[in-house]
């Protein structure tokens, strides 16, 4: 192969990459839901929702577990590995508190909790 070959081929090589990628993180990105649309065909999926803190409750493992509230309400389970990166945001929710839970929608003991790996509080 000669050099305006191998130019040619790794330009269209990397055009392929950059669109592989942007279609990735099309498909990474949580679904947006309403606590209430939140039902078993979203388990195993990463959602977005958005509601207010009626329950907080602090394990002495370091793990956090809150209700949320908005037309309906589910459960949010906070894993202590996530809670210390979220050690600041933490701080700052209070019952009453609207936050945003971007996580995992599973099932435990028959009931649908998000375990959450992002939270905002006071999202727009």
């Amino acid at each position: 192969m000669n050099d305006e070959s191998l130019q040619r081929l790794s330009l269209v090589l990397s055009l392929l990459g950059l669109l592989g990628l942007f279609l990735l993180s099309i498909c990474l990105e949580p679904t947006k839901v309403s606590i209430k649309e939140i039902d078993e065909s979203l388990l195993g999926k990463f959602i977005a929702t958005s509601g207010y803190v009626t329950k907080i409750r602090e394990h002495e493992a370091g793990h956090v577990f809150l209700t949320l509230e908005n037309e309906s309400s589910i459960k949010v389970v906070i894993f202590a590995n996530t809670a210390r990166k979220n050690k600041a945001v933490l701080e700052k929710i209070r019952k009453g508190s609207k936050i945003e839970v971007v996580g995992k929608l599973v099932e435990y003991k028959g009931e649908l909790e998000l375990v959450a790996k992002e939270i905002r509080v006071n999202p727009i």
